[in-house]
Formats: structure tokens, sequence, C-alpha cells
């Protein structure tokens, strides 16, 4: 195993980026490429950076920014574009993108960033790769739901009851009936992290039509792609739904930043 060289620093006012040697200063560290397979869900997952544990929140949250092209700062497309080969090219030469058979990407509040990403991937796929590409998209407020089955077997048991009820009230009483009058929802900016992993249905194939596509698929493998992965909740989302409908094909997750 060996770093792949990062170089980005940031003085507060700009970004410098040297590809050539790494530094305590990078707010970004871009190891090897790290591959954990499940045994339930039958899926690689992978990040290619993830930010050095020195680098402040405030940091952290402006740089995603910048790099979504929603910033005070410009990073320019080539700048952008080497972000993205780099950890994309260490996963080529770990699974082979020319061997994959399905893009999946979200499409709701899409970034620039996850624009280029898929089309650095169709670039170094010559296009014709993929034989089905499918757009997950985000569903009305009203479908969320809650795995209530999940929440019971983790706090089920708690020997404080008093914490129990007041998680279930909150749940049924604020979280779904607010959840549901919104317009717009974000997990991010609607759930508190403790029960992220409980919400479903925010998501879901962008038609009839592809979800039929998808079910017919026996084998295959499939490339997940997200710009950022900070809560987890997207991709944990799409990978329930594929897995739920086909149990049977490979998949791979390219997320551009992860969690630590």
């Amino acid at each position: 195993m060996y770093p792949i060289v990062a170089g980005v620093q940031f003085d507060g006012e700009q970004y410098q980026f040297n590809y050539d040697s790494s530094s305590a200063n990078d707010i970004l560290e871009l190891v090897y490429p790290q591959m954990y397979q499940s045994n339930i869900h039958n899926y690689i997952y992978w990040f290619g950076y993830k930010f050095n544990p020195q680098v402040s929140s405030k940091t952290r949250s402006q740089f995603i920014k910048d790099l979504k092209g929603i910033g005070e700062h410009n990073l320019s497309s080539s700048q952008v574009r080497r972000l993205i080969e780099a950890p994309l090219g260490e996963l080529h030469r770990m699974i082979n993108l020319y061997h994959l058979d399905v893009l999946v990407y979200p499409t709701s509040g899409r970034s620039p960033l996850v624009n280029q990403m898929i089309e650095v991937i169709s670039e170094w796929t010559s296009h014709g790769t993929f034989r089905k590409s499918f757009e997950f998209v985000k569903n009305c407020p009203k479908e969320v739901t809650f795995d209530w089955d999940m929440f019971e077997s983790r706090y089920g048991g708690l020997e404080d009851r008093s914490q129990y009820f007041n998680m279930k009230n909150y749940v049924e009483n604020k979280l779904l009936p607010a959840i549901h009058e919104q317009d717009y929802f974000s997990i991010a900016q609607s759930v508190k992290s403790k029960y992220r992993p409980f919400i479903q249905n925010f998501l879901s194939f962008k038609d009839g039509q592809a979800l039929e596509e998808f079910a017919k698929l026996q084998t295959g493998s499939i490339l997940v792609v997200d710009d950022i992965n900070t809560t987890g909740s997207t991709i944990n989302e799409i990978l329930r739904i594929l897995n739920t409908i086909n149990e049977n094909c490979h998949i791979f997750v390219y997320t551009l930043i992860g969690r630590d």
C-alpha cells in the first residue's frame, strides 16, 4: 500500500495544489483505496479521500462547498478533474472500469461535481462500457417512511424506558410530521444523525420503467457514484433499494470524499 499525494492546502483565501509531495498542512488525505466487502450486500465500498484530522469543521465545510461550485472560492475545472482522476485511476486498477455494466447515481439537486465525475468516468470508459445508466431521484416528502423494526431492534431493549418512549414519541409526533409537511426533503438538514439510519423511501428510481429494467438484470457489476458522503444516508438508501430489487449484482461505490 502507498499514499496518493493530495497536496491540497488552504490559507484562508485560496487553495494551493501540489501533486508532487505531501505536507502536514494538507487538508485532504488520499490513501490507497480501501475496499470493504459486505457478506450481506455483496458490494465493495470505497472512499477516495478523507480530511486530515487536524482540519477544522469550518474548513471542511468550506472546501466541500467550493468543490461543489457553490462556495466563495473558485476551483478550476482542471483542478477538480485532477482530484477526480487520481483515486478513479486507483479504482480502475483494482476492479477495471471496463468490466462494469451499470452506472447508478443520484440526480436530485445534483451538483456540478457529480456531473463532472460522471463525465470523467464516461470519457475513461469510452462512453460505451455501461449498458444501462440509472438515476435516483428524491421522492415526495410524504412518501418518506421510518424503519420501526430496526428502531425496535436497536432501542427496544433500553433499560431506561423513559428514554425509549421519548425517542419514539419524537419520531411519531415531531420528526415524521415535520418531514411530511416539507416541499423538499433533505435528510442532512431535517434529521438528527441518531435517526438517519431508520429513514427510508426518500429516494427511488427515476421512473417505473427504469425500476423494471434494473429488476431484469440477473448478474453484473454496478458502479454507484456520489460526490460527498458525509452522513452515508444517500449511499445507504441506494444500496438498500438495489439489493432489495436485485441481490445477484456486484455493487461498487465511488465517492470522492468520505467520512472519517
